[in-house]
């Protein structure tokens, strides 16, 4: 990841079944459109997605090392949430922006820097985010980057939703 905001480090030794390993986890926060939960949301022009954290995981065991990299930010297009004294505000979804050309950008650097991409949507399928999950999907079943056919997994698999409410 270029260009760090904040980075936690814990290195832990654990425990399974009488088992010892090391296990350490490295949190990176990108400087690039970060932001308090709903003031910053969506993606910038630049292809950089709101509150964006890059972790990796890391286990030693018996001289074998093993890691594991996964990202996480905001849905990836032009979106806001403006603080209200609701639970959860309403979604708004700019439909004047070009969300394909922001979205390219975005997995274009993705895939660059991490290869594979897997995307897993835990937002909520009802009421406005309902309405963030469907267009993004769609936005996802549409778009046509080489570079991401050729490095994600099958296109069946490239767009996972998982219902958590």
């Amino acid at each position: 990841m270029t260009a760090k905001q904040l980075q936690v480090i814990s290195i832990k030794v654990c425990s399974v079944e009488r088992n010892s390993f090391n296990g350490a986890v490295i949190s990176r926060r990108s400087r690039y459109n970060a932001g308090t939960r709903f003031y910053t949301r969506g993606i910038n022009l630049d292809g950089h997605v709101a509150n964006f954290v890059e972790t990796e995981q890391i286990v030693e065991y018996d001289g074998q090392k093993t890691a594991f990299v996964q990202t996480r930010g905001s849905i990836p297009i032009f979106w806001n949430q403006l603080p209200n004294l609701k639970y959860k505000p309403s979604v708004v979804i700019d439909s004047f922006k070009e969300h394909i050309l922001a979205l390219t950008k975005h997995f274009e650097e993705q895939v660059l820097q991490y290869g594979q991409q897997v995307l897993l949507n835990l937002v909520d399928q009802k009421g406005s985010e309902g309405r963030l999950a469907s267009h993004y999907k769609t936005l996802i079943q549409t778009y046509n980057n080489d570079l991401l056919r050729l490095y994600c997994l099958p296109m069946a698999a490239l767009y996972i939703f998982f219902q958590l409410h």
